[in-house]
């Protein structure tokens, strides 16, 4: 192992002058570079294995492709999930995620305790710099722990909730490259984290949506390589590149609809499970093909194996540098390795839609899924290579029992445990969590004592043409989109959220009437729906329902206090009624909300309510007894930290107050 601290660093402290005068001037000597590698880990958002060679043909992705080449390369590397969030968590820990307690993008926060990749390399010397380039990846989700420098995405404030929001390649790349020229002595370890196959597919030169969804997304992946090639071409000129060790990950993969998903999230199939993995050295003359299974979980242990770090725990991934050099050695140590199986999962159906969620093993050529009836593939059977058709579950019955052994023996390996339950979130996660229509249970933890009543795969598409309808409701094309939203409804009596959206698109086509029923027969398996509370409010308002306008409007704020549109009806509502010290304190709220959205549309919002209706109102309140108390309590509401929008509705607060 190397040493914790630069030879120089330690040289200095033993360095003495001898009795007597001492000298004329003492030239400070230029710091020593620490000769411990740098390590470039690049993490690929929904990048399948097959658009790099040599798991596909090449030419996508031509900066790759090379690299590759001369790489160490996991031909049969898999996600833990084919998620974005828990799958980055074992990439970082080493553990599969009902290890570390992430199973699912936002509604978790990686536990603190987590000896992560970044924490182990910063205690030991390395500078530690993370550019992510997406929400999902936040800071606020845990993954920053260790972290010296974590260049993340914000979410972006609309009137409602937040929003989701990405940074294209370009800028990752330029923003990798000014972390790489640091003017500091020390190794680095840099996370560069690419999004941009991920829908939306918006890179430059994309072709249009009416493409073949193959060529749309290849496009996304062009743009991508051309952006890291960059960050290569920059390391070369810099002559980093001869110390430094690059390892690239993806997260998971993308149907494209070749099995039965088109994205990725709710199904394990081989398309969003696969991954590219490999690992190249300083001087590009590692390379070689890894036989045995692989994971995300192993970047973990392969990064520290490359610092000389210890494991400190127990985990599941293994070090694919000494995995290679069992494999070349051959005998017990390679037949051990072929005896490797790996764990994966998704449980954002079940978050979603109730549905089964689903877990599984992988062990030779085998694939076991439990569903509500077990699965068991052979994705290497030439009837269909990878594609999952041919359920064998029933024809070896061996092998089922044999994998399910596994799949408990691989919960009950003595590793590491987090908790990584959240029941803390923000207030405005939870408020968008909600507006999704994530059920309840999935906010603060999970009851794992209950499961889904609903296949996965046979119930997918109902997904599906959910999404194809509001896309059809986006272009303004009402008729088709209501006929198939009203079809799933009639398929799922039960599920409140697709009578919501079902409302959403006849609120859309002016159908107010058939409107307001869907959003009544949604609030009716579901009272707690926000959006349905919203436009009932709203459209109780305007049909000059005073009393039920203020029902639903109030149980909006409370559900979802970020919620701008909510208040800005409610406040309307109080108007009328002339109940001003509710106009005073929705006013405040608006100003608030408002005034950090930071959006042209917010600043309009503030800046109405700051020169018309927080003047109006408190005219309006002048003779009332209870202005000083108002006034008190508006301005403690208006507290630290505050936005400019804030700051002039204190000034006109006190004003108010001094007038008094």
């Amino acid at each position: 192992m190397a040493p914790p601290f630069p030879a120089a660093r330690i040289l200095a402290c033993c360095i003495a002058f001898p009795a007597g005068e001492p000298p004329a001037r003492a030239q400070e000597a230029p710091p020593v570079a620490d000769a411990r590698p740098n390590i470039l880990l690049v993490t690929l958002d929904t990048t399948r294995a097959d658009a790099i060679a040599p798991w596909g043909p090449g030419g996508v992705a031509p900066a790759f492709d090379a690299l590759a080449a001369e790489s160490l390369v996991a031909l049969r590397a898999y996600a833990p999930a084919p998620l974005t969030f828990p799958s980055h968590a074992s990439m970082l820990t080493g553990l599969y995620p009902f290890a570390h307690g992430v199973r699912d993008n936002d509604l978790y926060r990686l536990d603190a305790s987590a000896r992560t990749t970044a924490r182990l390399l910063r205690d030991a010397g390395w500078r530690t710099e993370a550019v992510v380039a997406a929400t999902v990846l936040r800071a606020s989700t845990g993954l920053a722990n260790g972290f010296d420098t974590y260049i993340d995405v914000k979410y972006r404030h609309a009137r409602n909730t937040i929003l989701n929001a990405r940074r294209p390649a370009d800028d990752v790349s330029s923003l990798v490259l000014e972390r790489i020229a640091l003017d500091d002595p020390r190794p680095w370890f840099i996370w560069a984290h690419y999004f941009d196959p991920h829908q939306p597919y918006v890179a430059p030169d994309s072709p249009p949506r009416t493409a073949p969804l193959q060529e749309q997304y290849d496009a996304q992946v062009r743009f991508l390589d051309r952006e890291f090639a960059r960050v290569l071409a920059g390391l070369r000129e810099s002559g980093a590149l001869a110390r430094t060790w690059i390892l690239v990950c993806g997260d998971h993969g993308e149907g494209l609809r070749i099995q039965q998903e088109f994205t990725h999230s709710y199904l394990c199939e081989e398309g969003t499970l696969r991954i590219p993995l490999f690992v190249r050295r300083p001087d590009g003359l590692l390379r070689g093909r890894l036989e045995t299974l692989a994971t995300a979980a192993d970047v973990h242990p392969t990064v520290l194996s490359i610092a000389g770090i210890p494991l400190p725990d127990a985990i599941h991934g293994r070090d694919l540098l000494a995995t290679f050099e069992a494999e070349g050695r051959g005998g017990a140590a390679a037949e051990a390795l072929a005896e490797r199986s790996l764990w994966f999962e998704t449980w954002a159906g079940w978050h979603v839609y109730g549905w089964v969620r689903l877990e599984g093993v992988i062990a030779g050529r085998f694939k076991y899924v439990t569903n509500l009836r077990d699965e068991l593939f052979d994705v290497s059977d030439p009837r269909d290579p990878g594609l999952e058709k041919h359920n064998l579950a029933a024809e070896r019955p061996e092998v089922v029992r044999a994998l399910k052994q596994r799949l408990a023996a691989l919960q009950a390996e003595p590793v590491a445990r987090l908790d990584s339950a959240a029941p803390n979130l923000p207030q405005e996660e939870v408020s968008r969590l909600m507006e999704l229509g994530y059920i309840a249970r999935s906010i603060g933890g999970d009851d794992t004592s209950t499961n889904g009543t609903l296949d996965p795969r046979e119930h997918y598409q109902s997904a599906v043409d959910v999404e194809w309808a509001l896309a059809e409701a986006a272009e303004g094309r009402f008729d088709g989109a209501v006929k198939v939203i009203d079809a799933v409804v009639r398929k799922y009596p039960g599920n409140a959220i697709f009578r919501e959206l079902l409302g959403k698109i006849l609120l859309q086509a002016e159908r107010k009437a058939a409107a307001v029923e869907a959003f009544r027969s949604a609030l009716e398996l579901d009272p707690d729906l926000v959006a349905s509370n919203f436009y009932l409010g709203a459209l109780m308002r305007q049909a000059g329902q005073a009393d039920e306008a203020r029902r639903f409007l109030t149980r909006t704020v409370e559900l979802s206090p970020v919620h701008l549109e909510g208040w800005l009806q409610l406040r309307a509502v109080h108007d009328r009624a002339r109940e001003y010290d509710r106009v005073l304190h929705d006013t405040l709220v608006i100003i608030r909300l408002a005034g950090s959205m930071g959006e042209e549309d917010g600043d309009a919002i503030a800046r109405e309510s700051l020169e018309t209706w927080l003047p109006n109102v408190l005219r309006r309140l002048a003779n009332d007894p209870r202005l000083p108390e108002l006034v008190e309590r508006a301005m403690q509401e208006l507290a630290e930290p505050a936005s400019p929008a804030q700051e002039r509705a204190r000034e006109i607060l006190a004003a108010a107050r001094v007038a008094r």
